[in-house]
């Protein structure tokens, strides 16, 4: 029974070609559209799902209101605002501030430079929170203390060669106030479907030392509510 609505199918299917062909490319086409919709999709759902607390990770936003109306609003926020959030509420385990640091880099002794800016002066908690995984140096105080610097795979090897790197050192190529890192760590890239597109982190503790050397009296990467 079966087999024979299948060759009446073909039959009819082989009288009205032009109608088939048609029939088929349109089926093609919805499939395809829907497959390609479908990976889109998942892929976006995937953003940080290696993080394995993912999901009490929160970024802390400004938002500036005037007369009770939204006036702007900013992704960033304040130094003085997480230390503040830990004191204050007991649901913050940990907090981690990031300030941009874009940076002109070399290796003085293979005169290899270059300009980046995928990268951050971040405190040492961002390892642990984000599940940062270091294929060398020590993951609980590679960013403790000023002039310490961890740099992803592929940067070791454009200003090195290698990976191997440990305690070797890059130059802020900056007139008016140069600085020298040392590598403390060499971390593995994270996947595509991050928002974590970091290629090196400066110590946090770097990012106040420079402070001080303009003039900040007052503690500010601290403190300060008014940046």
């Amino acid at each position: 029974m079966i087999f024979n609505y299948f060759k009446t199918g073909l039959r009819n299917l082989n009288k009205r070609k032009g109608y088939t062909l048609l029939n088929i490319l349109g089926l093609t086409v919805g499939m395809t559209c829907c497959l390609l919709i479908f990976h889109y999709v998942s892929y976006e759902r995937s953003y940080d799902s290696e993080l394995s607390n993912s999901n009490d990770i929160y970024r802390v936003r400004l938002d500036y209101y005037q007369q009770g109306k939204l006036a702007w609003k900013s992704a960033t926020s304040y130094p003085g605002i997480p230390p503040a959030m830990k004191r204050e509420f007991p649901e913050v385990e940990n907090y981690c501030r990031l300030i941009d640091a874009e940076m002109l880099l070399a290796n003085e002794g293979a005169n290899v430079k270059f300009k980046e800016d995928k990268g951050y002066f971040a405190e040492q908690s961002f390892v642990k929170m984000f599940d940062m995984e270091l294929i060398s140096g020590t993951a609980s105080h590679a960013l403790t203390g000023p002039d310490k610097m961890i740099i992803s795979e592929k940067m070791a090897k454009k200003y090195f060669g290698t990976d191997q790197v440990l305690g070797k050192t890059l130059t802020v190529k900056d007139e008016s106030n140069p600085q020298v890192y040392e590598i403390t760590g060499v971390f593995k890239e994270y996947p595509k479907n991050s928002h974590l597109a970091i290629e090196y982190l400066a110590s946090y503790d770097t990012f106040k030392k420079l402070l001080r050397q303009d003039g900040d009296t007052t503690n500010a990467a601290e403190t300060s509510f008014g940046w």
